[in-house]
């Protein structure tokens, strides 16, 4: 009964987090962001749930890694994104708009 009710707690946990990706922009930075928590809260529920399982605690064991994982996993994708988003940003040559404050006159 305690499997049933941590693979339940596991997929609602998943569920949150891919019902929350429809909500993202498509920058390299939250789209890394959302895959790494989505990848680390599968990986950390079920790390959790073998853990849980030694002690009796499947359900309370895949929550609490789920929970872990997602935010680990989310922090780590947001800074691989940052990355990849600096680095694009420095391939792309700098062109002035007309916005930009040019000083032309002494």
């Amino acid at each position: 009964m305690k499997v049933q009710q941590g693979i339940w707690t596991a997929m609602v946990a998943v569920g949150l987090v891919f019902g929350g990706m429809g909500c993202t922009t498509t920058s390299s930075t939250t789209t890394h962001t959302t895959t790494g928590a989505v990848i680390g809260g599968l990986l950390g529920a079920a790390a959790g749930a073998v853990v849980g399982h030694q002690s009796g605690e499947e359900g309370e064991g895949a929550a609490i890694g789920a929970a872990t994982g997602a935010a680990i996993g989310g922090l780590v994708g947001h800074s691989m994104g940052k990355k990849k988003d600096e680095a694009r940003e420095a391939e792309q040559p700098r062109t002035a708009s007309v916005d930009d404050d040019l000083d032309f006159y002494p």
